[in-house]
């Protein structure tokens, strides 16, 4: 067997694991609530605001690389397995979706606050107020020794 053989069945179940998640994020969807269904699509908008907004500061410094995409990936099947557990607990203890809504708003404010640092990083002006609340939390994180990520 050659190099072409394995590229070949690794695409193959490559495939099937995407189809597999797609589905099941497809079946997942339809059980949410309305409102939590609305909380969730905030919460991709903003991940994709992120994720092109850390493109383009990838891009004006030079530095956008395969592993930067490696990173986004490694965060949504993060928030992805985050938010699934979050629906075994409702479930569980028949909480409605308190834990997923409570995990999509969490979701929602490490994404757009990444958001803003990307703008200001990208030269956009950012409002004193909310410049001076990022740069607190910077310190804070160092003061924990939470380095951001």
């Amino acid at each position: 067997m050659d190099a072409t053989y394995y590229a070949k069945t690794l695409a193959a179940y490559g495939g099937y694991l995407a189809a597999f998640v797609v589905g099941g994020l497809g079946l997942y969807w339809a059980t949410l609530p309305d409102g939590v269904q609305q909380m969730a699509l905030g919460a991709g908008v903003v991940i994709l605001a992120d994720m092109l907004s850390g493109s383009l500061v990838a891009l004006q410094a030079k530095r956008f690389s395969s592993s930067g995409a490696k990173g986004s990936l490694l965060k949504l099947a993060t928030y992805s397995s985050g938010l699934l557990l979050g629906y075994g607990v409702d479930v569980a203890l028949g909480l409605g979706s308190v834990c997923v809504a409570a995990i999509l708003v969490v979701v929602f404010l490490i994404e757009a606050t990444s958001v803003i640092e990307n703008l200001g990083t990208l030269g956009l002006p950012i409002p004193a107020v909310i410049r001076e609340r990022l740069e607190a939390l910077k310190k804070a994180q160092e003061v924990d020794g939470n380095g951001g990520a």
